[in-house]
Order: C-alpha cells, then sequence, then structure tokens
C-alpha cells in the first residue's frame, strides 16, 4: 500500500517579501553593504587600513623585470 503525502505550502512573511522582493528598500541593503565590505577591510591586511605608506615600485620592478625577455641567440 503506498504512502499518500500531503504537500504544504506557506507563504513568505511580508517583510521578506518587501525586502528581497521589491526595489524600495535598495537604500537600506546599499548601506548595509557599504558598512559590511568597510568592516571587513581590516580583516584583509592591506596597508592602507593600517595606515601605512604604500610604496608600488619594488612591485612595478619585480613585473618589468618578469615582463624583459631573458637572453638572446
Amino acid at each position: 500500500m503506498p504512502a499518500h503525502r500531503q504537500v504544504v505550502t506557506f507563504e513568505e512573511p511580508r517583510i521578506a517579501r518587501w525586502l528581497l522582493g521589491s526595489s524600495q528598500p535598495a537604500w537600506i541593503w546599499l548601506i548595509a553593504r557599504l558598512w559590511l565590505g568597510w568592516e571587513w577591510l581590516p580583516a584583509l591586511g592591506t596597508p592602507w587600513q593600517r595606515g601605512e605608506d604604500v610604496d608600488l615600485r619594488p612591485r612595478l620592478r619585480r613585473r618589468a623585470r618578469r615582463r624583459e625577455p631573458t637572453g638572446t641567440t
């Protein structure tokens, strides 16, 4: 004898439908995303967030050395 399954459906809460399905709360999401991104920057360990001076010259020199042809025949 096969078992009968009953399908149960329910609606999303109205607040969730408004926050996730409407374009009106876009400003809320923008502020939340900017704040969260700003909070995560120190976790990445970027020199700018630590207040260090950043000198790109050594990095550019290394990149230029890699592009130079090595040895000619």
